[in-house]
């Protein structure tokens, strides 16, 4: 249990308790990790409206996913991506597992 208190005074923010659940940590933050902090996917189906301008960071961005979004990206007026990379490559390439690059075009 988490104690709460709660300021009368003008100017000083109130020290409640922070909402439990996983609907909650993501609202805080803003962030998606697709188990506690909510489905990045179903967050962009919901909010990505027609006309959007976008911009997006990740390093786990796939051709998959874009395939699961491909109508709410391609409704955007502006699409951005900055890619990391994710530790997990340079785990396969060691096992000598081929590494895979695509490019998506204009065409998709």
């Amino acid at each position: 249990m988490v104690p709460s208190s709660s300021s009368n005074s003008p100017g000083l923010p109130s020290l409640e308790a922070p909402p439990q659940g996983p609907e909650s940590a993501a609202s805080l933050s803003g962030l998606r990790d697709n188990y506690s902090r909510g489905k990045a996917g179903d967050f962009l189906r919901a909010t990505i409206a027609p006309g959007a301008d976008l911009s997006f960071v990740s390093a786990y961005f796939t051709v998959h996913a874009y395939q699961a979004l491909r109508d709410e990206l391609e409704s955007a007026r502006k699409l951005r991506f900055l890619f990391g990379e994710p530790k997990f490559i340079r785990s396969i390439e060691k096992e000598g597992k081929q590494s895979r690059q695509f490019k998506l075009g204009d065409d998709g």
